[in-house]
């Protein structure tokens, strides 16, 4: 499970080691489970026509997914700050960019186990419209294709009670380098504004493009959405910033997602940046 797949940022040998002892042993959960995490997905089962970096296999999906159901409580994103005090640990599962592989591979996994997620979309490259430009946004070859949801893909999720239609931004940009207010509107009021009157649903979840944010993004964004999600490795704190959500990156061995979900990996990260930036 942890060799046979060329992970886009490996962890330390160490920490995939303490991961596995983990996945069999469940010695963490002595630890205590007191921090929320949200999952961040890209593509499951690979794009037609590239390598896509942050592509997850599905039996992986399947595997990561399975464990953290067993461990712990999936609930919509939403859920995290509507309930802000569990009885035990929650996990949300999100996906960025609405893949095609996404609809085909990772939702039928979800419905199995009747779980939900978050799908953030960019509306502007439903269906690969502008596809040399959305090729560029993820950096993928010119014969990349069927990259994107259709728009009968997404009206079928946004149809499903368990599935959440969130706002990528229209066109995906870096938020930080629009130095224009209006431009920054058009991109952040746009986004959302085109998938509830094209899918007829409320969309009040955002999430940052890259990560990228700044004071001048996050302001708008606060006006206009209930949530709003980063790529910042973390777990929920007790500030509960729900315009500034951290995101634990999925595309890792199962043991060390596994891992990285819990209290205890959560402690020593960042001991590890204290000691690191002393």
């Amino acid at each position: 499970m942890l060799t046979n797949f060329d992970w886009p940022e490996p962890r330390p040998p160490l920490w995939r080691l303490v991961s596995c002892v983990d996945w069999v042993a469940g010695v963490s959960q002595l630890f205590g489970s007191r921090f929320d995490a949200v999952l961040l997905y890209h593509s499951i089962g690979g794009v037609t026509g590239t390598d896509y970096r942050w592509d997850l296999p599905v039996d992986h999906f399947r595997t990561q997914i399975k464990k953290l159901n067993k461990r712990f409580e999936i609930v919509d994103l939403a859920t995290l700050f509507d309930r802000p005090e569990p009885e035990k640990k929650r996990v949300a599962v999100t996906f960025d960019d609405a893949f095609r592989n996404v609809y085909e591979n990772a939702i039928p996994v979800l419905q199995e186990l009747d779980l939900p997620a978050t799908v953030f979309i960019s509306p502007s490259y439903v269906g690969d419209k502008h596809t040399d430009r959305l090729r560029k946004r993820h950096n993928m070859e010119s014969s990349a294709s069927e990259i994107v949801m259709t728009t009968s893909q997404i009206q079928d999720l946004a149809a499903n009670d368990r599935f959440t239609l969130g706002n990528h931004t229209l066109t995906h940009p870096n938020l930080v380098t629009l130095n224009d207010e209006d431009a920054l509107r058009e991109e952040i009021e746009m986004g959302k504004k085109t998938i509830e009157n094209q899918y007829e649903v409320t969309v009040n979840q955002f999430s940052y493009p890259y990560g990228a944010l700044d004071d001048a993004a996050s302001s708008i964004v606060a006006d206009t959405h209930n949530l709003a999600v980063t790529s910042r490795p973390d777990l929920i704190g007790v500030d509960r910033d729900r315009y500034c959500i951290p995101r634990l990156d999925a595309c890792q061995p199962a043991p060390v997602l596994a891992f990285e979900t819990t209290d205890i990996s959560a402690h020593l990260r960042r001991l590890i940046r204290r000691v690191a930036f002393s």
